[in-house]
């Protein structure tokens, strides 16, 4: 498995807030648990990189107690 390097990682994380909106933490979390699940722990680590990067970005542009449409 070719490791995906930081640049792929915000871009990934970027696109999911685009397409999930107020959602996207909770489907990159979801995604990671199936592929854990699934047995897939090199997905999983790739994953779970993007789950703090949609959070970190979610936390810097979405003031809390708003929401993203």
């Amino acid at each position: 498995m070719t490791i995906p390097d930081n640049l792929d990682i915000h871009r990934t994380a970027s696109i999911i807030i685009g397409e999930h909106g107020d959602d996207a933490l909770l489907y990159a979390a979801m995604r990671h648990d199936e592929l854990l699940e699934k047995g897939d722990v090199d997905g999983a680590i790739v994953w779970g990189r993007i789950v703090r990067v949609v959070r970190e970005i979610l936390a810097e542009v979405v003031p809390e107690g708003e929401t993203i449409h």
